[in-house]
């Protein structure tokens, strides 16, 4: 009888023996967002995302050397997107915009590693710098040209200089590079270092940077994470990498999705008030349709966060 006791004392539910169970969340039943797809050109390869307040346009970049502007992104039936065409020789991964650069917007291309920056009015490519040396000087076990650079995202620093944080895709390691822009010649990029983030250490397809957490973007293993800038410090030196894996945000926790081939992320909101949350879609062959999805702030966190949608203070500005 005692042994009996001891077991039905182990085995009783959390709540008969008084401790607090933490709710269950449990997901909508429509996950899927709406597609904003059919306003993008046929066979548009969705790989990153860039959203510019001022003119509430969404850029979004394709692997074919494409850039397209969609504007109106709160409507289901609004005008086409307007395409600017590089050329194929551009592999276009990531995309950034810089508040004091306005008409310009950063590219990323995955292979060789560098950002392209391409102005608007002209359609021009105007200037580029290198970032392959950096990426050879610091090899992933398996290198791979379709494993270079994948998401480029610009941070707000205090410096004369510009800096762009340029995410590695084979081992998500974050390359903190310095530029300065305001030199109307093509200038020296400098490697400041290279941080590891939060995560599976693979396949790092996106980052965005939304309400002082540098977010990031993982396709194969369906899932996101969120770093506090105030974590991601920048390294001491070129040859420092700062070790972010245990840094993840508790409060937005995990993110998974269901979804092959997530490579874009932005966080948008309009002066209306209106808050949305897009993600570009460009799966490997025969692992889904790409796609260009469009979510309610509430209901992308709703679907996709362990913790469902966040407090207050990450909704308000």
């Amino acid at each position: 009888m005692r042994l009996f006791s001891v077991l039905s004392t182990l085995l009783a539910p959390a709540a008969v023996l008084g401790a607090v169970v933490p709710p269950v969340h449990a997901r909508p039943a429509d996950c899927s967002g709406t597609s904003l797809y059919d306003r993008l050109p046929s066979k548009f390869e969705p790989s990153d995302l860039a959203f510019d307040h001022k003119t509430s346009t969404l850029y979004i970049v394709s692997d074919n050397g494409q850039l397209g502007a969609l504007t109106e992104v709160d409507s289901d039936n609004g005008p086409d997107a307007t395409v600017y065409v590089l050329g194929k020789q551009f592999d276009l991964e990531g995309s950034t915009l810089v508040p004091s650069r306005p008409g310009f917007i950063y590219l990323g291309n995955e292979y060789p590693a560098a950002i392209v920056e391409y102005e608007l009015a002209s359609s021009q490519v105007t200037r580029q710098w290198a970032l392959q040396p950096f990426f050879d000087d610091s090899p992933t076990p398996k290198a791979s040209k379709n494993s270079g650079l994948e998401s480029l995202v610009f941070r707000q620093t205090n410096g004369s200089l510009t800096t762009f944080y340029v995410g590695r895709q084979a081992d998500a390691r974050v390359f903190v590079v310095n530029i300065a822009l305001d030199e109307k010649s093509t200038t020296d990029v400098i490697l400041v270092g290279t941080l590891d983030p939060p995560g599976p250490g693979i396949d790092l397809s996106s980052m965005t940077i939304f309400r002082d957490l540098l977010w990031l973007l993982y396709d194969k293993r369906e899932q996101a994470l969120a770093l506090p800038l105030a974590a991601a410090t920048i390294p001491p030196d070129a040859t420092g990498t700062v070790d972010d894996t245990g840094a993840a945000s508790e409060e937005v926790g995990t993110l998974e999705f269901t979804t092959r081939g997530q490579e874009g992320l932005a966080f948008v909101e309009l002066a209306d008030g209106q808050k949305f949350v897009f993600v570009g879609v460009d799966p490997p062959k025969h692992k889904g349709d790409k796609d260009l999805r469009r979510y309610d702030f509430d209901t992308f966190f709703e679907c996709f966060s362990q913790n469902g949608a966040p407090p207050a203070p990450l909704v308000t500005a």
